[in-house]
């Protein structure tokens, strides 16, 4: 087997691995893109929130206004 087979070989088992690797990631792709609506939809649901996000249950009372202008002084 002279080198020119050789390079053929391996740009056939590179092209083969390529196919194979991008089919992967355009899958896993699709997955976290689908992934991601379904969460965003989830935490517009109330009960579910707390759940999925650890920042909600971080909320307290709003400041008001006039309570930060006392602050300054």
């Amino acid at each position: 087997m002279d080198e020119q087979d050789r390079v053929r070989q391996y740009l056939r088992l590179f092209g083969e691995c390529f196919d194979v690797l991008s089919k992967w990631v355009k899958r896993a792709l699709i997955v976290l893109v689908i992934m991601l609506i379904l969460i965003q939809g989830a935490l517009h649901i109330k009960p579910v929130r707390p759940y999925l996000s650890p920042v909600y249950k971080l909320d307290g009372i709003p400041v008001k206004e006039r309570d930060v202008r006392d602050w300054k002084e």
